[in-house]
């Protein structure tokens, strides 16, 4: 190959060689180029550009962000968007966005939209590195959809319309059918699913499944409209509500016309990073708390299909004061009547030892206790019963 017998001089010209060894199909060649200007020239914006592909490539979000920052730092600040800068903002972008960090990577999305660099629609097709700069693509059911990079084993975030949004808006109460298009992240393997305790079609424990859905058949008798907020509480703590609420959500997205959203809601003892498919940075508490935290920034995809997940975030004393507030009925009413086809499962600590299922009860629809076996009396069954609402209450649930 001409370009590697000859004197290189420049790193631009090594990053240039090994480009071409790559077209060309000389990969050992350019992989020895480039690991040999990883080595000697680190800081070159190319070099921490690729360092953070590669990071990206791995899942390894935050670290990406580092590497694509620094780079972006290296190259002239003003003037006009050329290519060069939108391909590092474009990986920029796709690194926030899987971390969680929606707002500021839709700010930069529209950075590229605007100066008409933004994926094929870019005169020039592709970056320096080969890599596609990206555009969002905007789905009919209102939900930016952006696709990873090529060969990466990325980690999506769900983006979700703002509460003040109008496309939000004028959808809000209309049926929606494009739950085929919804953004899905790489789902689990079997493994995967085995070692997080999640049910699955095929199952050996069919029993688990089996009674899994005959709940789900029993909440959607009394079912009054197309879609249910549930609660999940048990009598005493470590009651294993946790594991069968995400499990509930999961059996109600094994039908392929619907779709299933875990809250979590006990700031006791969280499980929502058992079931995220990313790094969790925000959650319910921070959107409670924060009035500038919009409902797509805390929403995130699940390895389960037609799965979504709201983490609590953190531990918080004050939970039961930010259950009772008024921006916490909305946020409920926002997650029933955006998606008429979404069942929503509320996780929620011991009815017995806390008031945050209390208060949470009055936002349900229905609402199942959890039941040690030979772990509680008759008399607890029935305080729990009252604490819920006799008109909520939809059944126990017996854990062996």
């Amino acid at each position: 190959m001409g370009a590697t017998t000859r004197k290189i001089d420049t790193v631009e010209q090594q990053f240039d060689a090994a480009d071409r060894a790559l077209k060309e199909g000389h990969a050992d060649q350019a992989y020895e180029l480039l690991d040999s200007l990883l080595r000697d020239h680190p800081t070159h914006y190319r070099s921490l550009l690729l360092q953070g592909a590669i990071a990206m490539g791995k899942s390894q979000y935050a670290k990406c962000e580092i590497y694509t920052r620094a780079a972006l730092k290296l190259l002239p600040e003003g003037g006009p968007l050329d290519l060069q800068k939108a391909v590092v903002m474009a990986q920029l972008a796709d690194s926030l966005q899987y971390q969680g960090k929606n707002a500021e990577a839709r700010k930069i999305r529209l950075l590229l939209e605007r100066a008409n660099l933004s994926g094929a629609k870019a005169n020039a097709g592709e970056g320096d590195e080969g890599q596609p700069v990206r555009e969002p693509n905007s789905g009919r059911d209102g939900r930016e959809q952006v696709k990873p990079m090529e060969n990466s084993q990325s980690v999506g975030v769900t983006m979700e319309k703002p509460l003040g949004d109008q496309a939000s808006q004028s959808s809000m109460h209309k049926p929606i059918a494009n739950i085929r298009k919804m953004v899905q992240s790489p789902l689990w393997t079997q493994d995967e699913l085995i070692e997080r305790k999640v049910v699955y079609v095929g199952m050996r424990q069919r029993e688990i499944l089996n009674a899994l859905r005959e709940v789900r058949i029993k909440l959607l008798e009394g079912a009054q409209d197309d879609n249910l907020v549930v609660l999940v509480s048990s009598l005493k703590v470590g009651g294993g509500a946790s594991f069968f609420a995400y499990n509930l959500a999961a059996t109600f997205a094994l039908d392929p016309n619907k779709t299933a959203l875990y809250v979590d809601c006990n700031p006791y003892d969280s499980c929502a990073d058992r079931y995220v498919n990313g790094v969790i940075t925000k959650g319910l508490s921070h959107y409670l708390q924060d009035s500038k935290v919009q409902i797509e920034e805390i929403i995130y995809s699940s390895g389960v299909e037609r799965v979504r997940v709201i983490p609590g975030a953190d531990s918080n004393e004050s939970a039961a004061e930010l259950f009772y507030t008024q921006r916490m009925k909305l946020f409920i009413n926002e997650i029933k009547n955006r998606y008429p086809d979404r069942f929503i499962i509320l996780d929620a600590p011991s009815i017995q030892s806390s008031t945050e299922a209390r208060i949470l009860a009055q936002y349900c629809d229905k609402a199942l206790l959890l039941v040690p076996f030979g772990k509680a009396t008759k008399d607890e069954v029935m305080a729990g019963v009252d604490a819920v609402g006799r008109g909520r209450f939809a059944g126990l649930v017996f854990n062996y």
